[in-house]
């Protein structure tokens, strides 16, 4: 790599490889626990019982452990003036810790153990996750974001769906109760551990002139979270908008399972193979799509512009899918769902922290910006859920048509501020 700072030009094809291969990296080493190992080793431990509600506590505490940690962290180091750069360090120490701290959960063998550990594998990891997504304002002009975000789009949406698999091949492949409980947590961790460091060996990260003064630590963690929401109008408008459509993402990809169960396979004989083999596929789907429509969206953004209107088809094509599984139950509707949704939570996550670059307050401190915006992405996937409930149960339980225009009401919201975003067309 060279040694500049590509804020004036395009990324080189090789930084944004190596981008995309540290976001593939750290969701490949985060992911396989949250989805695959720590069900397997909780369920071993406690039982059906208890398997449930303890996996539930330690994914719910590690989830608000990284969502309190990434703004910090992000802060942090724009203020980081080590030689080696803003980002490297915490790029460094977030993969050591969260390597350690994940290989160190498969000898816990107490639910306070597993919490405790978990959090510290989370707060290690958002150390590096931080630092990559500050990494996408360090390193790009405002006309090329579309085209990095797309890399560690392509890189996060893969390394997620790759730790699951390689979870998922240890347990089918390795005798659980001998080696192969080790190797759930220790072989994502290790194999996205590698991808990171090969990230960081090649990173030119420019160090920033050591302050006058002393460092104030704690008003920097307290300023993480902070900013003037009427005088930074547009910022605020985004956060807004992302929260809602991730918010309406979430609350339909949470219930699908059971809307198969309950209105396309309501029958006993079908309730134990179909939907779980329909789910799969359409997962597969959407996963394939959301990577098509993160690059595509990402590239051509950058090349046309129009930042704001690929958002707003985007709501507006989810609508409509959303109006036809509302009202349509057969099982071919949820390969349509499936492709709009892939396309849909690939582009929006793609564009929409595209413009979260561009109307950022403060192109110097990306990392606390990039932080704030995370958690209005990230927050949704666990209120979307939560409140979905509330919607199925008007008029009688397992009301999915009244679920389902609720989260129109949402998509409309959030689409339709995307209009009101002046900086950005």
């Amino acid at each position: 790599m060279q040694t500049k700072n590509y804020v004036t030009g395009k990324p080189p094809f090789k930084f944004l490889v190596l981008y995309a291969l540290a976001f593939f990296g750290a969701w490949c080493a985060l992911l396989a626990p949250t989805t695959i190992s720590l069900a397997y080793k909780v369920g071993d431990l406690f039982g059906d019982d208890k398997k449930t509600t303890y996996l539930s506590i330690i994914l719910a505490v590690g989830a608000v452990c990284a969502l309190i940690s990434n703004p910090i962290f992000g802060k942090l180091s724009d203020g980081c003036y080590s030689k080696m750069g803003r980002r490297k360090p915490f790029l460094i120490s977030g993969l050591v810790g969260g390597t350690i701290f994940l290989c160190t959960l498969t000898f816990c063998n107490q639910l306070w153990s597993l919490i405790l550990v978990w959090c510290l594998t989370q707060i290690a990891f958002n150390l590096a996750i931080a630092a990559l997504n500050a990494i996408m304002v360090d390193k790009s002009s405002p006309k090329y974001r579309g085209t990095i975000s797309a890399a560690s789009g392509l890189g996060g949406t893969v390394g997620m769906l790759s730790g699951a698999g390689i979870a998922t091949l240890f347990t089918t492949m390795v005798d659980y109760q001998t080696i192969g409980q080790y190797l759930l947590f220790i072989a994502p961790g290790i194999f996205g551990a590698i991808l990171i460091a090969i990230f960081i060996i090649f990173l030119k990260d420019t160090p920033i002139q050591k302050p006058q003064g002393k460092m104030r630590f704690w008003k920097n963690l307290i300023t993480s979270f902070t900013f003037n929401p009427i005088k930074n109008s547009d910022f605020t408008k985004i956060l807004i908008c992302r929260f809602l459509l991730f918010m309406g993402i979430s609350c339909v990809t949470a219930y699908l399972l059971f809307y198969l169960q309950d209105k396309i396979y309501p029958n006993p004989p079908d309730h134990d193979t179909k939907p779980q083999e329909v789910l799969l596929i359409v997962n597969i789907i959407a996963a394939a799509c959301a990577v098509v429509g993160s690059v595509v969206s990402g590239k051509l953004t950058d090349m046309f512009g129009g930042r704001k209107l690929f958002i707003i088809i985007s709501a507006a094509f989810f609508i409509g899918a959303l109006l036809l599984i509302a009202f349509v139950t057969q099982q071919w509707v949820m390969y349509v769902v499936a492709v709009v949704l892939g396309f849909v939570n690939g582009i929006v996550n793609t564009v929409s922290q595209v413009v979260v670059t561009l109307v950022m307050p403060n192109q110097q401190e990306a990392g606390k910006w990039m932080g704030i915006s995370n958690i209005s992405s990230t927050l949704p996937q666990s209120i979307g859920p939560a409140i979905a409930p509330l919607f199925l149960m008007i008029g009688g339980p397992n009301n999915y048509t009244a679920l389902f225009i609720a989260v129109i009401v949402i998509l409309i919201g959030g689409g339709g501020l995307t209009f009101f975003i002046k900086k950005v067309k």
